[in-house]
């Protein structure tokens, strides 16, 4: 969606998991960095309301602030991606992707404000709207099925809790194991989990075993050469 290569650095501490028990539900950050080693802090947030629109403009201001740090300056504040899966019908249009950015333009000539070569450098971005919070809203329901890209896989995936075989998104195949694993009631986690820590347990043995038999192989070498001097 971003169109750039990102990594995720670690899920951050949010309001939502630090004042109201429902909200972690609904809200998790993530801060990523990508390809132009950007700290970027990505919101997905998922809620029926009729004031989401607020709800999120709300969400990103208090993430911005909340990880600003004391006495920093304001050039340090951090690029705000909110993305919004929606499963609920949400204002009217016919798309399933919105994407929301600020801009500023001439109230005569109707021209867009530029950033100027200095703060071109000291931002390290290239437009006004690159600076101020994003909002990507994804309105499943909308989605005919169809995938085209990448991105629709995805998608597909969030709609119909299912890939294709011909699917490629990247993380779609990761993904799909979490939720099958999710899915599961819980003797077949509690069996799942189970496997999953014998297989730790018999490639931990494995090490154990292989790095003891390397050290006493090196420990009888140094023997027999000091033997043989």
């Amino acid at each position: 969606m971003l169109f750039t290569e990102i990594h995720i650095l670690e899920v951050l501490e949010s309001e939502s998991n630090q004042d109201k028990g429902f909200d972690k539900y609904n809200r998790v950050d993530i801060k990523v960095i990508d390809a132009n080693q950007q700290i970027i802090i990505i919101e997905i947030q998922y809620l029926r309301e009729l004031d989401y629109l607020q709800r999120i403009l709300f969400a990103s201001s208090k993430t911005i602030s909340e990880h600003l740090m004391e006495g920093a300056a304001y050039a340090e504040v951090s690029k705000v991606i909110s993305v919004n899966i929606l499963y609920f019908d949400f204002g009217k249009g016919d798309d399933y992707i919105y994407h929301g950015t600020t801009n500023f333009m001439g109230m005569h000539n109707h021209s867009i404000l530029e950033l100027s070569e200095d703060q071109r450098k000291l931002y390290k971005v290239e437009k006004i709207a690159d600076i101020y919070p994003e909002y990507y809203l994804i309105e499943v329901k909308n989605f005919n099925n169809i995938a085209k890209d990448s991105l629709d896989e995805w998608i597909y995936f969030l709609k119909n809790e299912q890939i294709k075989e011909d699917f490629t998104a990247r993380g779609l195949r990761q993904a799909k194991e979490t939720l099958d694993v999710l899915k599961m009631n819980e003797q077949e986690r509690s069996a799942y989990e189970y496997h999953q820590e014998q297989l730790h347990y018999e490639a931990s043995i494995y090490e154990s075993s292989y790095i003891a038999a390397k050290l006493e192989g090196k420990a009888e070498g140094k023997a027999e050469g000091k033997a043989e001097g």
